[in-house]
């Protein structure tokens, strides 16, 4: 009877386990008795084939599973350094271990299938676990031997930076390993020690990971500047991203132990992406992250036509994870959609804020080619040369939300990257896409504004409102109605007390009742008075102080820890003042546009109209009239 073609690839599979076999070094006698009982239930499954016993296909597919996970372990075992592969030299037998287990367990199954015992099978089987302990011994002496093999050892690590790698990492292992294991890797240490002289080997840093804890696939899956990206195992289950950087010099392994610390003191928010730790000391330093499934934020929406629902909801997400790091003082420097990824959960995740030094320091992009590939996302004033900053971050946001939204770059109708550069420099936007809402339209220009101080900012402010898919983000300063919410928001300086207004109002065109949070900052308040009184002319009007006895440090709001009955009082000294001034800027408007209050007030003029209409109401019925 013709064999079947799975006992075909499966004859592939065994000669590649051999091959695979001859060349793991000290575990060649532990992996070449896996691949003699592999090739001997090989002979089995064959032989009763061809005595026309039909097998099931769970047990043929059970097989190609033990003969695939066996080379893919042996493949990647390979591919590991001396350092790696005297760590591991416990677990790679205790591994081993699993494989033969696995093999019995498969032998099992095989004879119930058959319903039949295969005695003489069964009897060899019987004898691995003694000769697989015998294999152990003589596994161990020759790790002993190559820990004490100083020619072996300095040929392998043939340079100083191979040389810090083995000492830190076998240092660091010799103290958290068992008694047996430490002989083999404290006789190592010192091998190398002696022959080390000058090389200088400091304590890892709590995010320190070694090369022994990762295990990556053998093919990037993508590659860019920062160097390459892999898929890979952490500590053998949990699915990550490594980012393999290029070579790196002494001074960009400062700049990368800097900008990895700030990512890990930041490493807690369900936004942004997660770091399981990264290696600087080997010779191509790597970090290692959360696996996002779904990719990028680009890529996600144009796969699936169903998850165009979910493009606010995941903006929204994208748009918190930004103010956290901002809330951190740290800028991402570089966003855009496939800065986005799309997580497990179908939740956004900001990723590459820590990536700046790889963007200023790689050797393989230049200046004009980076400003290139970014250009369309970049704020003016920095196309212009500036560094990026948070008010930056919120300018590539916008273009982001444009992105996301038409499923296009931005300027996307301009193919020369010169024009796109002069029409950001003069403050001109991309096209709006079609089918882009009113109010997200809104948020784009007010993120957009030529000049970073115009720039509309979001910070972290819960709770939020949802309508729908949609999520609604507005920012503003001052109240409609004296109703008044107290919440906590994280700043980019401080954590301070807000209060939220909240604005009802409905649009002329007989569309849906909208609602408007306006959150105050006594900062912002401060900042936006101070401008309003030199910019409005004295003969215009005259605006009132605010009452001495409120002021702090010279300026009026809220220090945390403030008694209830100071946070009172001042809320209602401050409230009473904003309704005075809010009463002249109203009476100012008089029919006409007064230019001064666009910078005042961060609402578009359509809303501006309204919103200046209810507050007018409310300070006659509630006030009186000015």
């Amino acid at each position: 009877m013709e064999v079947t073609p799975l006992l075909w690839d499966a004859a592939g599979l065994l000669q590649g386990i051999f091959n695979y076999c001859q060349g793991v070094r000290e575990n060649q006698q532990l992996a070449l008795r896996v691949h003699g009982r592999l090739q001997d239930l090989f002979s089995e499954l064959e032989r009763h084939e061809r005595r026309g016993v039909q097998l099931s296909s769970d047990v043929l597919g059970k097989y190609m599973g033990l003969l695939k996970d066996f080379e893919q372990f042996l493949h990647r075992h390979q591919r590991k350094n001396v350092v790696c592969r005297i760590i591991m030299h416990r677990k790679t037998c205790e591994r081993i271990q699993v494989f033969h287990e696995d093999i019995d367990q498969f032998f099992r199954l095989f004879t119930l299938s058959l319903g039949a015992e295969l005695v003489d099978f069964k009897q060899q089987d019987a004898a691995w676990k003694a000769q697989f302990e015998r294999d152990v011994v003589e596994q161990r002496a020759l790790y002993i031997k190559l820990a004490s093999d100083s020619a072996t050892l300095l040929r392998e690590l043939n340079t100083a930076q191979k040389k810090r790698e083995a000492l830190t990492v076998w240092d660091l292992a010799r103290k958290d390993v068992s008694s047996e294991s430490n002989i083999v890797i404290d006789r190592a240490y010192n091998t190398l020690l002696r022959y080390s002289q000058g090389i200088n080997v400091q304590a890892p840093e709590s995010w320190f990971i070694h090369e022994a804890q990762v295990d990556l696939d053998e093919f990037p899956i993508g590659a860019g500047a920062f160097g390459e990206v892999f898929l890979g195992y952490f500590e053998e289950h949990t699915r990550v991203a490594v980012k393999r950087l290029p070579k790196a010099d002494e001074r960009m392994r400062r700049d990368f132990r800097k900008e990895i610390h700030t990512w890990w003191g930041i490493n807690h928010h369900q936004f942004v992406l997660r770091m399981y730790g990264a290696c600087d000391v080997s010779e191509l330093p790597f970090i290692v992250c959360e696996y996002a499934p779904h990719g990028s934020l680009d890529n996600f929406l144009l796969a699936d036509s169903h998850s165009i629902r979910q493009l606010w909801r995941l903006l929204y997400e994208a748009a918190q994870g930004i103010a956290f790091l901002h809330s951190k003082k740290v800028v991402h420097g570089d966003i855009k959609c496939n800065n986005i990824l799309v997580g497990t959960g179908n939740h956004a995740r900001i990723a590459d804020f820590g990536m700046s030094f790889t963007r200023t320091n790689s050797a393989s992009v230049s200046k004009t080619q980076s400003q290139t590939g970014a250009v369309r996302w970049k704020a003016p004033e920095c196309i212009d040369g500036e560094y990026p900053t948070f008010a930056s971050d919120w300018f590539s946001f916008g273009m982001s939300v444009l992105e996301a939204a038409s499923g296009r770059v931005p300027w996307a109708g301009v193919a020369d990257d010169s024009i796109v550069r002069d029409n950001v420099r003069l403050g001109k936007l991309p096209p709006r896409p079609r089918d882009l809402p009113d109010d997200a339209w809104d948020l784009v220009v007010a993120m957009c504004k030529k000049e970073p101080g115009d720039r509309l900012l979001i910070g972290l402010v819960e709770p939020f409102e949802t309508h729908g898919e949609r999520i609604v983000i507005h920012d503003g300063y001052f109240q409609a109605s004296m109703h008044h919410t107290q919440v906590r928001v994280d700043d980019y300086d401080e954590e301070y007390i807000a209060y939220v207004f909240r604005c009802d109002w409905k649009p002329r065109d007989g569309t849906e009742s909208k609602t408007w949070f306006v959150p105050h900052r006594f900062s912002v308040f401060n900042r936006l008075h101070k401008d309003l009184k030199k910019r409005i002319p004295p003969s215009l009007t005259k605006l009132p102080d605010f009452p001495r006895k409120h002021r702090i440090s010279g300026m009026f709001g809220l220090k945390m820890g403030d008694s209830e009955e100071i946070v009172e009082e001042r809320k209602m000294a401050l409230g009473s003042y904003m309704v005075q001034v809010l009463a002249i800027c109203a009476s100012l408007q008089d029919g006409r546009t007064v230019p001064e209050l666009d910078g005042f007030l961060n609402v578009t003029r359509e809303v501006k109209k309204h919103l200046l209409h209810r507050m007018t109401l409310d300070i006659g019925q509630e006030y009186g009239s000015p």
